[in-house]
């Protein structure tokens, strides 16, 4: 199975633990460890998920991935990462789920 590695990260999120590179160290162990080969690292740095999708450009280079089916699986460390706003989550949900 290969995965894609998901981070993401506001400016006011860095100084609490979420930052970019613990998150991508987090996310390669765990492919690692669950023999993973990792296909690409997509990282929104300084988005907010509260911001419009357009704007997050590394979330839609991925679900343009998924779709050309480059992948077989997403990796991020908890549903914060991947949207705060639920209309959003459908809205990407959708379009992985028809890529399989």
């Amino acid at each position: 199975m290969i995965a894609a590695l998901y981070i993401r990260v506001s400016s006011s999120e860095q100084i609490k633990g979420y930052s970019l590179d613990a998150q991508e160290d987090l996310l390669r162990r765990y492919a690692a460890d669950h023999n993973m080969p990792v296909y690409k690292l997509y990282a929104d740095e300084g988005k907010s998920a509260n911001k419009a999708l357009h704007k997050r450009t590394a979330l839609l280079e991925m679900v343009k991935d998924a779709e050309a089916k480059r992948f077989d699986t997403i990796l991020f460390k908890d549903i914060t990462r991947w949207s705060r706003r639920s209309a959003d989550y459908f809205v990407i949900q959708d379009r992985l789920d028809k890529c399989g």
